[in-house]
């Protein structure tokens, strides 16, 4: 996959992101309606990838070579901004406990 073309996958994830944010800031509230609507969303970046190659990267991890190497960056990336998310999310809800207190 060529550095524009992930480029490309990137933008669509983040505009992806941020259309389901805005469509559901008011509905989601509590905290498993956000991890699970995260983890819809982390499921749903390793699968727009096939749209432009033949498998999803979590899929490709087992390769050997540089290939391997990328797709374990992907999907690496992928979970690292699902846990920092999360983390987000509880230092926001550690600081509304502790405001209200």
């Amino acid at each position: 996959m060529t550095p524009l073309l992930v480029i490309f996958v990137v933008s669509i994830q983040f505009c992806l992101g941020t259309l389901l944010v805005l469509l559901l800031k008011k509905k989601v509230q509590y905290r498993r309606q956000r991890l699970a609507g995260l983890i819809l969303y982390a499921i749903s970046y390793e699968l727009i990838f096939l749209f432009f190659t033949s498998r999803p990267p979590i899929l490709n991890i087992t390769f050997e070579g540089f290939y391997g190497e990328v797709s374990k960056a992907y999907s690496l990336s992928s979970f690292v901004a699902l846990i920092i998310v999360l983390l987000m999310f509880s230092v926001n809800e550690y600081r509304k406990r502790e405001t209200s207190l």
